[in-house]
């Protein structure tokens, strides 16, 4: 069953405390609209893992690379290019303040080699963007290292996103998800956030700002074939952690290439 969203939780987690910590992070910065100005958003809020028993290595990929360090992308869509080629971010990706761009500007733009986060994933004002999955179709796991508070993904204030659709993202290892605030936003009913983020399962919070009957139920799942009535959209299902994925190593997380632990898209202890 998917999140819902109820008074106690709306009374216990606001949304001005959210935004006021993004905005604190971004606070310091001086925003332009010119690429070759951008600045990095610190994480000023941001809980690093100070104990963590998973022995993780650092082995390349002949398909993809390991990109060492925080990526922050703003202001100008032309910054995705920091991520090429990325099929693991050491570190936490945040894509904020893109307010001028349209739907076009996201047409041709897909990084289907990022495959895992180390840290967290924030979106936060991104204008144009419809589907988080269209950008990164393959990403199975974020490992929540470091957290923004106790978050290890968030979407806020994203006035056009349509769907999530991240339809590999098999694990949230450790922090919890918000997402709100964001108008035209549906498939969060037909989505067991509970299944992925298992840290704090109460601080798991999704709010549904659309109507109900302006966006698709759960029949659309069903249509689909989907175990439990969840999807991502029309064309994914959710893919529950507890299974393996096309007959894949059970060390596996967002599927495989291959039998076997060593061809893992992303592996549950160790970057790949």
């Amino acid at each position: 069953m998917a999140i819902k969203q109820n008074k106690t939780m709306r009374d216990h987690i606001s949304v001005q405390p959210v935004l006021l910590l993004i905005l604190l992070a971004i606070s310091g910065e001086v925003l332009s609209e010119n690429p070759s100005k951008a600045t990095t958003l610190s994480p000023t809020t941001a809980t690093d893992l100070t104990t963590n028993t998973t022995t993780t290595t650092t082995t390349t990929s002949p398909l993809h690379k390991i990109c060492s360090g925080n990526i922050d992308i703003r202001n100008h869509v032309s910054f995705f290019r920091k991520l090429n080629n990325c099929g693991v971010i050491d570190g936490y990706l945040q894509i904020v303040l893109i307010e001028h761009a349209n739907e076009t500007d996201f047409e041709d733009l897909s990084f289907p080699d990022l495959r895992e986060i180390t840290k967290y994933l924030l979106f936060y004002r991104v204008s144009g963007l419809r589907s988080i999955g269209k950008l990164f179709p393959n990403l199975a796991l974020i490992r929540g290292n470091t957290l923004f508070e106790d978050y290890a993904f968030i979407v806020f204030d994203m006035f056009h996103l349509e769907e999530v659709g991240l339809s590999r993202l098999a694990e949230i290892s450790r922090g919890a998800v918000r997402i709100e605030k964001n108008p035209s936003l549906c498939f969060l009913d037909t989505i067991n956030w509970h299944l992925i983020a298992k840290w704090d399962l109460e601080k798991n919070y999704v709010s549904v700002s659309q109507q109900p009957a302006e966006c698709p139920t759960s029949a659309v799942c069903r249509q689909a074939g989907c175990p439990l009535d969840l999807c991502w959209n029309s064309e994914f299902c959710q893919i529950p952690t507890n299974k393996t994925y096309n007959n894949c190593d059970p060390q596996c997380l967002g599927g495989c290439s291959g039998p076997g632990p060593t061809a893992c898209h992303s592996c549950r202890n160790y970057l790949t």
